[in-house]
């Protein structure tokens, strides 16, 4: 079942019209695609990016401003807690038949209702 060389010639010459016609296909879509991608970026202009800049850079300092607001409400809700575990042992205290400082205790409430307005 051995063919001769010219069919081996024959099998060779298809294989290499083949190969070309891959690579032609390959070519043509690599260069579609390219030639898309430069559409693409010659119509993005100066001022897109100049706008989109801007608005990464907005983002950016509301995302600082939103942080710092984060900050402040996590430090009074720290002296907030603070103040009600003060109370809590003040009430604790009084349960127990302490001595307590009333005033100290009326001061802690004005001070917690006043942060509340």
């Amino acid at each position: 079942m051995w063919r001769d060389d010219g069919g081996r010639r024959r099998d060779g010459a298809r294989l290499q019209e083949r190969i070309r016609a891959i690579a032609l296909m390959v070519g043509d879509s690599i260069e579609k695609f390219l030639h898309e991608t430069l559409a693409l970026l010659d119509s993005i202009t100066r001022s897109d990016i100049a706008s989109f800049i801007e608005r990464l850079d907005t983002m950016q300092e509301g995302q600082v401003g939103t942080r710092s607001s984060l900050d402040a409400m996590a430090q009074t809700f720290a002296e907030l807690l603070g103040e009600v575990r003060g109370l809590r042992s003040d009430v604790t205290a009084l349960r127990s038949g302490l001595d307590v400082d009333v005033g100290r205790l009326e001061q802690r409430v004005d001070d917690l209702e006043s942060r509340d307005r």
